[in-house]
C-alpha cells in the first residue's frame, strides 16, 4: 500500500479520511476549514488530525451550559 501525506499535519500516513458525516465530524469539518481556507473535504485528513478536531470541538461543547427554566 503506497503512503501519502495529510494536507493538515504533512505527515506520511497509509491513508485519509475523506467522508465525515456524523454532527461531531460535521464541527471538526467546519473547524478545519477554519484553520486551513484551502482546505476541502475531499482532500481529505488523516485519522489522528480528525481525533484532534473531534477532541477540539468536545472540550469547546463542554464550556456551554444549557438551563432549563
Amino acid at each position: 500500500m503506497q503512503k501519502t501525506h495529510c494536507p493538515i499535519c504533512r505527515k506520511e500516513v497509509f491513508y485519509l479520511v475523506h467522508h465525515l458525516h456524523n454532527m461531531t465530524d460535521k464541527f471538526a469539518v467546519e473547524q478545519v476549514k477554519y484553520d486551513f481556507s484551502g482546505w476541502t473535504e475531499d482532500d481529505g485528513l488523516c485519522l489522528p488530525c480528525l481525533e484532534r478536531y473531534r477532541k477540539y470541538n468536545l472540550m469547546s461543547f463542554s464550556d456551554i451550559r444549557i438551563t432549563v427554566n
